[in-house]
């Protein structure tokens, strides 16, 4: 610990201060002094902790300058964790930039940003390159998602190894970056939310909608992905709320509005 506490006390130790010595005498290492009365106290804070989360009635023998200093961050505000998917090309990513560009609110995990991510972990390179062959590297051997993305989208089968590889350290690694958040909102944008596995941290999830012409018209070399996507009814059914992408001027407010509503929803609660 890095900090020296000073406890002054102008009377003799109380019988809490002497049941704290008790406690802890047995247990000193070689950590920072704090003084307590005025005897300082070689202690470790690994100590205290444990015995502390052994036995909770000690934290009050616990000088709150120690305390602060020992105890893990707790989370006392609400987190609200909110899903935003959809079809490819409805404008998911879009939206969320725009949103989050000037507010640092948000804690914004992007599944396809996660993916490619995963991608590069060897235990994955070795998976893949056993169920593709070395066709799918490129010449410093890792993954060529361009190549991968050919295979796995020209045959269902192929899907469905890629994704019974990928999806579960996809979720892992979301669930740990919800866990260490320190801002007050999470929106995990993805079209496979469902798929793998994280609707069921979500407090919402809102399913972005958009006109079929327009939407395909963005997809450009994604069209593939098309034959592969979700109906608009099942997003509407595994969504608590929707929200129609007209590619508008004002869609990022009506999108904004949705957003910090469903936040004083959660708060309220």
């Amino acid at each position: 610990l890095a900090s020296l506490c000073v406890i002054k006390r102008s009377l003799e130790p109380s019988s809490s201060y002497q049941q704290y010595l008790k406690e802890y005498m047995p247990q000193l290492s070689k950590q920072p002094l704090f003084i307590f009365g005025k005897k300082p106290i070689n202690i470790s804070s690994t100590v205290i902790r444990k015995k502390m989360s052994q036995k909770s009635s000690l934290k009050h023998l616990v000088p709150r300058c120690i305390l602060n200093d020992i105890n893990p961050v707790k989370q006392n505000k609400k987190i609200t964790i909110i899903g935003v998917t959809g079809k490819v090309g409805v404008g998911k990513t879009f939206l969320v930039d725009k949103l989050t560009l000037d507010n640092k609110l948000y804690d914004v995990i992007d599944l396809d940003k996660v993916g490619h991510y995963v991608l590069t972990k060897a235990s994955v390179i070795n998976s893949l390159t056993k169920a593709f062959g070395n066709k799918i590297l490129d010449k410093n051997n890792k993954i060529d998602r361009k190549k991968l993305g050919e295979i796995v989208f020209s045959n269902k089968d192929d899907l469905i190894t890629l994704n019974q590889v990928s999806h579960p350290l996809i979720k892992t690694h979301v669930e740990k970056r919800i866990k260490t958040s320190q801002k007050s909102s999470v929106l995990i944008v993805g079209s496979l939310i469902e798929d793998i596995g994280l609707s069921k941290n979500c407090h919402y999830i809102i399913a972005i909608l958009a006109n079929h012409s327009r939407r395909t018209s963005l997809l450009g070399r994604k069209k593939k992905i098309e034959l592969y996507q979700k109906s608009d009814t099942y997003y509407k059914a595994m969504a608590t709320h929707n929200i129609t992408n007209t590619f508008s001027k004002d869609m990022v407010e009506k999108f904004s509005i949705l957003v910090q509503n469903l936040i004083s929803k959660f708060k309220d609660l």
